[in-house]
């Protein structure tokens, strides 16, 4: 299945689910050319919120790349319905951007989030303290890196700030790094392709 969605909040669906086994569902914006991610935010919420409402679709795996995982983390944490009505087994974040206050040159510590001045980020602490995220859910955290403390695009400790974000909850959190790995590799790499299908489904030798 493929599903646009546009800023207008209309939502166009290609193909079906129903009676497919592990069906992969692809959504795209038909517009995402914006200086911040908020209306994609609001553009999943919307999506998801259907997926449930007219497919049966409570059990989720995803896979996001850069704000597409920002826009997931903040859809998700944000709305109480989406937690009620979808499970998120296995979530795979690759290059995302969780609090970006800091940079390439900033050290990962525990006590970092004391330091942020990302709005959007503060807005995440005070959200997750309700939000339900299942005891066996799995979160994947990988990022790249091409040079000391970067991908190339999203500096490292950005997306090391998820490990904040969600350590009073019970989720299986597993981070990793790629070296000699930048930003578009990580949904490009094979061995990497290999191990998302490994992680999902349990298989990716091919």
């Amino acid at each position: 299945m493929t599903i646009w969605v546009a800023p207008s909040g209309k939502v166009t669906v290609k193909g079906h689910v129903q009676g497919v086994k592990n069906p992969l569902i692809q959504l795209l914006y038909t517009w995402n050319y914006t200086p911040t991610y908020q209306g994609q935010v609001k553009q999943l919420t919307r999506v998801l919120l259907l997926l449930a409402r007219d497919y049966q679709v409570h059990d989720l795996n995803v896979v996001a790349h850069s704000y597409g995982g920002t826009e997931w983390l903040h859809a998700y944490i944000a709305n109480p319905q989406l937690q009620r009505q979808l499970n998120f087994h296995r979530v795979i974040l690759l290059g995302v951007p969780t609090d970006e206050s800091f940079g390439a040159k900033t050290k990962y510590t525990q006590t970092l989030f004391k330091r942020s001045v990302d709005p959007e980020f503060l807005k995440l602490t005070h959200q997750i303290q309700s939000a339900h995220l299942g005891s066996d859910d799995y979160l994947y955290n990988w990022m790249g890196q091409t040079q000391p403390g970067t991908d190339g695009e999203v500096p490292i400790v950005q997306s090391e700030m998820l490990r904040s974000l969600i350590k009073n909850k019970h989720v299986h959190y597993h981070q990793r790094i790629f070296p000699a790995t930048n930003h578009l590799q990580l949904h490009q790499k094979p061995t990497i392709l290999r191990q998302i299908c490994q992680v999902l489904w349990g298989k990716g030798n091919g």
